[in-house]
């Protein structure tokens, strides 16, 4: 158990030095509280994909920090070169609805 916990933790720290974290960068001018995103970077990825992550929550629940794992996951695993976490504005209707608030924070 002891071997294992050691090579756990040289793990974790070689995946922590492969990716990069921005948190909570402003993406609307004049923003809302919750218009902010996450940017996780693979370090020295090219050629792989962009991930434009959006929360779960039919537009009127939730928050990118619900999911941070898959985000945090993606990354680490070098499946990705950059993945994009992000909270918008939430609807003020009925889920399944968007209004045009919600529609442009997604859209960007």
């Amino acid at each position: 158990m002891k071997t294992f916990n050691i090579l756990l933790l040289c793990f974790t720290s070689l995946v922590a030095e492969a990716q990069n974290l921005k948190s909570d960068i402003l993406y609307a001018d004049p923003a809302h509280e919750r218009q902010v995103l996450d940017i996780y970077s693979t370090k020295d990825a090219k050629n792989l994909p962009v991930v434009f992550w959006i929360h779960g929550g039919g537009w009127v629940t939730g928050d990118k920090s619900d999911v941070a794992l898959k985000p945090k996951v993606f990354a680490e695993a070098a499946f990705v070169e950059k993945l994009f976490s992000h909270n918008f504005r939430f609807g003020s209707k009925l889920p399944s609805y968007m209004d045009a608030e919600t529609v442009y924070d997604v859209g960007g």
